[in-house]
């Protein structure tokens, strides 16, 4: 390879190099729009009116909308989702429908965490339902996050202990095809439950500091390739 072939070889891969870390740059830029967006409208939806969920359905832009409902409780189509940790103590979050009163809307509510004692691990938790008309206030939500992947299995026999929220298999195993939305309960409640939703992570200042050192490697890149591009080019003449 000659000296002229590696010069310029050297000069191609330097300017490879900062045109990936400039493009880098600007996906984690985009990422950081993208997320101020969302929050932006998370923020909009929780300012907006309440959503009376026996008289008005959600549309597919009401997510983190409020909503209130009043009506009875189905513990016999609950599920109870395994391994939710609260404050390093291990538990289950509790989901059970509830029939809005003078409707046919069914809503899936995420009644709040049990602790469950590693002694009863495969036992359902008992958790006090009232069996009169209830009413509830709460936040709507698509899905719930999941902490286990492959291999989750979806007893249809409810109610169940579940490892994750499958919205598809819930359907088809509670009967409810209508169900698509989720509420986090956030009105209080003498059921021993506990109801500290974590807010969603932004996440804007890890995609700013991000793209602020892809800039920075970037501009070692460029400096280096033209440092040594000009210093080669002048030894040669």
């Amino acid at each position: 390879m000659t000296a002229a072939v590696k010069y310029w070889l050297a000069v191609t891969t330097g300017i490879i190099l900062t045109a990936i870390a400039c493009w880098a740059a600007y996906w984690q830029d985009q990422r950081a729009d993208s997320k101020r967006l969302r929050e932006a409208q998370r923020q909009a939806a929780k300012a907006a009116p309440v959503i009376n969920l026996n008289i008005q359905y959600p549309t597919p832009n009401d997510a983190w909308r409020r909503a209130k409902v009043i009506g009875h409780f189905l513990p016999a189509k609950a599920i109870y989702l395994d391994n939710r940790l609260y404050k390093s103590q291990p538990g289950r979050e509790v989901l059970m429908p509830i029939e809005a009163a003078n409707s046919k809307q069914i809503v899936l509510i995420n009644r709040g965490w049990v602790a469950q004692p590693a002694a009863q691990r495969m036992h359902i938790p008992q958790v006090s339902t009232p069996a009169s008309l209830i009413e509830l206030e709460g936040v709507l939500v698509r899905d719930l996050p999941h902490y286990s992947g492959w291999g989750d299995h979806y007893n249809a026999s409810l109610p169940n202990i579940w490892p994750n929220l499958n919205l598809k298999a819930y359907q088809q195993a509670s009967g409810f095809p209508q169900i698509e939305w989720i509420m986090l309960q956030t009105s209080p409640a003498d059921d021993g439950l506990i109801r500290d939703w974590p807010q969603p992570a932004s996440e804007i200042s890890k995609h700013l500091g991000y793209r602020f050192q892809w800039l920075l490697i970037a501009l070692i890149t460029a400096s280096l390739t033209l440092y040594f591009g000009i210093s080669s080019w002048r030894k040669k003449n």
